[in-house]
């Protein structure tokens, strides 16, 4: 994967979620770094020597803390509000270096805003165009004060290293968004693979541990949704066709009820957790799916296959009860099956 492709517009589109939830890690990180210089500034101008800095130390400290308080009043978690909160954050931070280097101090070469704007920077994580016009627009302000109030020899001076720190600081950031926006990538696909069958794409039994729980204190329905007689088409016409019927009926059950609370539970078993739909919705959805499950072309073979429904409905009150009523699902299919023959569609309250 070349260098621009690795920094292009769609993939941090692509993954902004993620991107969100890595930068309020960065935001709390950042203000604990803040603090930490602050208290080290101002712990070293008193018992080692005190200079003016002293001064700068108590702002600082003031100023992070402040910003750390208002994050957990008004951030907190929220990943649409992380990435401006940080920019927020470190805009008045810049703005002091840039005063610091040039209408505070006009007669000293900059140090202190040309290592500000080598190592703030990355810690955002953004839209790369967004991520440089931060950079560019932090130097051009730079270069503008420095202009109107720096003696014109020591801002010669200034502007030639501006220069070689604003090529530095474009192109370390560059380098860190490229290397983040990877992580971000495979990290997002292992977490894909580990969470979905390989076969059918739908969510498999691990993400369904981890989601289930969201259910809890809900009314939700547990379904499961089995091939009849699937051990008799593996046998007949092999494990590959028995396969491409388990994604058969994988498709239709995500095209009715879609994809986000959908998991293949057993080898030959779906399970649906639903608690948008009444349970007449939920019997009709299940009667499509078993209607467009009886005929089916696989491999250039039209069968015929039935397929049996079984579902609990209760409100569970713990983790464990949810997942008492996943194993519940289990026993009551079996019933469905052996009672009321294949092909049916029963239901059954969690008690």
């Amino acid at each position: 994967m070349n260098f621009l492709h690795r920094l292009s517009v769609k993939r941090y589109y692509k993954y902004k979620d993620e991107v969100g939830k890595r930068n309020i890690i960065a935001g709390q990180t950042f203000l604990m770094v803040g603090i930490i210089i602050s208290l080290v500034n101002l712990l070293s101008n008193t018992f080692i020597k005190r200079t003016n800095g002293a001064a700068y130390g108590v702002l600082l400290l003031a100023y992070f803390s402040g910003a750390f308080l208002i994050r957990w009043l008004f951030v907190k978690d929220r990943i649409r509000r992380s990435t401006l909160f940080l920019y927020i954050i470190q805009i008045p931070v810049m703005i002091v270096g840039i005063l610091m280097g040039t209408y505070w101090d006009p007669n000293s070469v900059t140090i202190t805003f040309f290592l500000l704007i080598l190592v703030m920077p990355p810690f955002i994580l953004d839209n790369p165009v967004r991520h440089l016009c931060y950079i560019l627009s932090s130097m051009g302000v730079y270069v503008i004060c420095g202009f109107l109030f720096k003696d014109p020899e020591v801002f010669k001076y200034d502007l030639v290293h501006a220069l070689g720190f604003l090529m530095g600081a474009m192109f370390l950031n560059l380098f860190v968004l490229a290397e983040r926006f990877d992580n971000i990538e495979n990290y997002v696909q292992s977490e894909h693979r580990a969470r979905h069958d390989v076969i059918t794409e739908l969510k498999n039994r691990y993400a369904l541990r981890l989601e289930a729980p969201t259910f809890v204190g809900e009314d939700v329905y547990v379904a499961l949704v089995s091939i009849d007689y699937f051990k008799f088409f593996n046998d007949m016409y092999g494990h590959d066709l028995g396969g491409e019927m388990v994604c058969r009926l994988a498709d239709i059950i995500r095209d009715i009820f879609g994809a986000e609370d959908v998991y293949r539970f057993e080898s030959d078993e779906i399970l649906v957790l639903n608690k948008k739909d009444s349970e007449k919705e939920l019997r009709d959805k299940f009667a499509n799916v078993m209607k467009e499950f009886s005929e089916i072309t696989v491999k250039e073979r039209v069968l015929h296959p039935s397929c049996s429904v079984a579902y609990i409905y209760g409100k569970p009150a713990t983790n464990e009860e949810m997942r008492d009523m996943v194993r519940h699902t289990a026993i009551r299919l079996l019933e469905t099956k052996n009672n009321y023959g294949r092909g049916s569609l029963m239901g059954f309250e969690y008690d």
